[in-house]
């Protein structure tokens, strides 16, 4: 069994702008470990699961981020999401039927809407395994006439830094805020970054900041114009035909469909080459409960996804001016036998935000199945 590096991540009360570069600099120390072939001991949740042959609790673990939360609280090492893939391939270390029941139980949990009702105001997870979860929270907010509160929200969610719109009636419960619907990148200026909103007419809102103002008008916010949950700005940003519920004609609506630009094989079955790439990824984004799009840079193996929370976009070059906002991601099968195989992983979100890790997997009961995730590198 491999063991999983984790990264002490800064208190949730930190800024969230500084965040990431604070965890940039806690694993750059963990990779100084790793290149000299020395193991950090973890104290703390990481062991319980590396150590557990409780198949329930596991189980547990991997499919709940609310649960993983609860069993990360208590410790100042790691983070749920990390804690999460180490359940998850516990389990396949485990490998007995029931424990491989458990991870079949687990990825099908995970085969849900991208488009949700409704997304809890809270940490919103980043998929890279060495970049902090942001707490997030409204920049601004305003009441509508029917007393409906909107608010609007900085994050990466779609392929940039951009901002979003949420809405509930219930603005105390965390639980009810919309999903985010996208309003596009924030005006550029320098300054104070103060901002407010408030309602111009019935039905257009006016975002103030850093003495810019930017008006949105809620019907074209909200305009779905093909019904399946992206709207049509959203879908302007992903590449999907806005007039078009499944864009690339698989038979998987857009708003469901994680690889909606690339159409699902007609095989009833996957190879092992593609059996142990779909466990790999799933193994690495999907646990982490983030819902930012992935861009898939060329020369990636196509491989249709299930079970992460946001949009998969393959052939995406990195951007040669530095950082796009956008998350770039690779995989390959660097080796395998006939029993064995180990997927290199690696993602890139600027030139001092990127890192690797490894995806171990074994045939266990004629199934390829993950047993170990390891970190390999951090830029």
């Amino acid at each position: 069994m491999h063991s999983v590096p984790v990264v002490s991540a800064p208190s949730a009360d930190y800024p969230s702008r500084v965040g990431p570069r604070l965890t940039f600099l806690v694993t750059l120390a963990l990779a100084a470990d790793l290149v000299a072939g020395q193991q950090r001991i973890n104290r703390g949740p990481i062991d319980d699961v590396q150590r557990s042959t409780d198949i329930a609790w596991l189980e547990r673990v991997a499919s709940s981020a609310a649960f993983a939360q609860e069993v990360q609280r208590g410790s100042p090492l790691g983070m749920a999401k990390l804690l999460r893939g180490a359940a998850y391939a516990r389990l396949g270390a485990i490998g007995t039927a029931e424990s491989l029941a458990a991870v079949g139980r687990i990825e099908r949990s995970m085969d849900v809407t991208l488009t949700p009702a409704t997304v809890p105001l809270g940490v919103w997870p980043s998929v890279s395994w060495h970049m902090r979860d942001v707490d997030q929270v409204p920049m601004a907010t305003a009441v509508a006439p029917d007393g409906t509160t909107y608010a609007v929200v900085a994050a990466s969610l779609l392929g940039g830094f951009d901002l979003f719109l949420i809405s509930t009636r219930t603005p105390d419960n965390p639980q009810s805020w919309s999903r985010p619907k996208l309003l596009g990148p924030p005006a550029r200026r320098e300054g104070d970054r103060t901002a407010s909103l408030a309602f111009r007419g019935p039905a257009t809102l006016v975002l103030a900041i850093s003495g810019a103002e930017m008006q949105f008008a809620l019907d074209a916010i909200e305009r779905d114009s093909d019904g399946d949950g992206w709207t049509d700005v959203e879908e302007g940003r992903i590449g999907t035909n806005p007039h078009a519920p499944d864009s690339d004609d698989d038979g998987v609506p857009d708003g469901r469909d994680v690889c909606p630009l690339w159409p699902l094989p007609a095989a009833m079955a996957p190879d092992d080459n593609e059996a142990i790439l779909q466990r790999a990824v799933f193994a690495a984004f999907a646990l982490t409960g983030s819902r930012q799009m992935l861009y898939v840079t060329p020369a990636t193996p196509r491989v249709h996804v299930r079970g992460y929370g946001g949009p998969i976009i393959f052939d995406r070059p990195l951007p040669n001016g530095g950082s796009s906002g956008g998350v770039y991601v690779s995989w390959r099968i660097r080796e395998r036998t006939a029993t064995d195989a180990v997927v290199e992983i690696s993602d890139w979100e600027g030139l001092l935000a990127a890192g690797g890790q490894d995806v171990f997997l074994k045939k266990v009961l004629g199934q390829w199945t993950v047993v170990a995730v390891k970190a390999t590198w951090v830029s």
